[in-house]
Parts: C-alpha cells; structure tokens; sequence
C-alpha cells in the first residue's frame, strides 16, 4: 500500500522516483545512440579569415539534403524506440504500464478500503438504503471486473499519447540543433553539447509528465473507485481535498486543504490550468446528507 505523509498524500514518492529513474536511463541509451550517428557524419576542418585578421576554426559537413531525410528518421526511430512509442496504439508489452498500473490498483483498493468502512458506519447508525443496509464491496471483485480494466486502459492511452508527443517533440529539437550546428559549421563538440542539452531537456519533460501521471492515475482511480462505491451502495458521498502541504505548495491548492466538493467539480478544478501539473495533493471520500453536508 502506498505510504503517505503531509508532504506527500498520495503515497507514491517510490513509484514516481523509479519511473523517474526508468525513463532517464532510456532517454541515455537514446543520447548515446543519436550521438553516433552524428559523430558518423564525414566533416573536414578548415580556418576561416574574418575582420581584424582575427581567424576562426569552420567545419564542413559532407551531407546532402536526402541523408539529412534520413539520419531525421532514424534518430526519430531511436527515440521513439527508446520510450517504446513506436506503435499507432499502446503495445501489449509497453514498458512503462506498471507505473501506470501499480498506482492506479493502489488508489482503487485503498478508496475502497477506506469506503467500506463508511459503509459499515453507515449500517451501524441504522442508514438504509431502498430498505437495506448498504453493503461492503469486494475490492478483489472490483479489481478484476471489465469496469476496472477499462478505466485502467484509458490511463495507458492517455500516457502513451503524452509519451509519443514527447518522443516527437524531442526528435524535431534534436535534428534542429543538429542542421542549425552544421550549416553555421560548429565544432562537432558544439553540436553535441546542443544534442545533450535537448536531452536534458527532454528529461526534465519526462520528469514532469511522470510526477503529474503517476499522481494523477492513483487520484483518478480513487475518485473512480468513489463514483462507483456510491453508485452500488446508493450513499450520498463527496471528496475532500487534501494538499500536500510544503512550502512549494501552491496557495490555491493549499486553500482546498480539508474542503469538500463532489466529484465532478474535483475533476473540473484538475482539468482546469496547470492545476494538474506537478500537483502532490490527493482526495478521500466522505458522505454527505441531502444538503450536502458532511455526515459522520
């Protein structure tokens, strides 16, 4: 189960820093690869005069227009065989699934874990629903029902999108540094040093997409999880809002700390901005009366 603290509600600092890590390691092997092939690229040193009688070392890079086209597509393929996006869909075997999954299953079982108890207070205080007392839902049932599967696969294509626009934004920044550095006839270690700092930069992206995604499947899943419980059972449930209070906190997601709202508009608020983007906080269920105020 996730381990939770202040700072960090959702409990999956572990999951984000080894996705993290994952993807970091592909972007070197991608580095490394991309490397090579410009380093195979034939190119003669020559001294250039200019004012002042001041003189500058210029490379020529022997390349024609059709080799470009084709070192383009094969450091596009690199890349994107790096961050497995090579595919139109999400493969069967995409490596990156289990940091998408592992925090999803995390967030339906505990909303359910923490949902059934409310579901036995409910019982407990005389609650009936159409004449009954509301009863517990079997996480196991849940996690292997087609519901779940379904809404699990819709987090694995919205991440494959994001990850394919991060493979082709990265492979257009590269190839442009690359034939921006050969027609100014940098030095070789110019160009690569442009070539490393578009993958630093590919890696912060990737950095942010994964504190954002892996965060984001574990909330989703448990506001899912609540959708669904409220749904079987006929409670009256809600949200609250819970920031992950630290001093880089934003203000106005630091403001929602302890607040209640329903579903819908949780989901609307994440939806909205940069709201969603780099955003630690989390949310739990609570039921609610009729007027939408918070029963114990």
């Amino acid at each position: 189960m996730a381990s939770k603290t202040k700072a960090d509600p959702t409990g999956q600092r572990n999951n984000r820093a080894k996705a993290i890590k994952q993807v970091n390691k592909r972007l070197a092997v991608a580095f490394s690869k991309v490397l090579t092939l410009f380093n195979a690229i034939p190119r003669t040193r020559r001294t250039e005069a200019k004012v002042g009688n001041a003189s500058s070392v210029v490379y020529d890079y022997d390349i024609s227009p059709q080799q470009i086209e084709t070192l383009e597509a094969e450091v596009t393929t690199l890349i994107a065989i790096s961050l497995g996006t090579t595919d139109e869909r999400v493969p069967a075997n995409w490596w990156y699934k289990p940091n998408i999954e592992l925090p999803f299953r995390q967030g339906v079982t505990q909303e359910l874990i923490e949902f059934n108890q409310l579901i036995a207070g409910a019982a407990v205080a005389g609650v009936t629903v159409r004449g009954m007392p509301p009863r517990p839902l079997p996480v196991e049932l849940v996690l292997s029902s087609p519901k779940y599967f379904e809404l699990l696969n819709y987090e694995y294509v919205r991440n494959y999108g994001i990850f394919s626009n991060l493979s082709s934004q990265t492979s257009y920044q590269v190839m442009e540094r690359i034939e921006a550095g050969m027609q100014a006839g940098a030095t070789p270690s110019m160009i690569a040093d442009d070539i490393a700092e578009r993958f630093k930069v590919a890696g912060s992206n990737a950095s942010r997409i994964v504190r954002t995604e892996v965060n984001w499947s574990y909330n989703n899943a448990r506001m899912s999880a609540i959708e669904l419980a409220a749904g079987e059972t006929g409670l009256r449930s809600a949200v609250m809002h819970i920031s992950s209070l630290t001093p880089t906190t934003r203000t106005w997601h630091a403001a929602r700390h302890g607040k209640v709202y329903n579903v819908a508009d949780q989901r609307a608020w994440w939806s909205r901005g940069a709201n969603q983007i780099n955003c630690l906080c989390s949310v739990h269920a609570v039921l609610v009366d009729d007027e939408g105020n918070v029963v114990s």
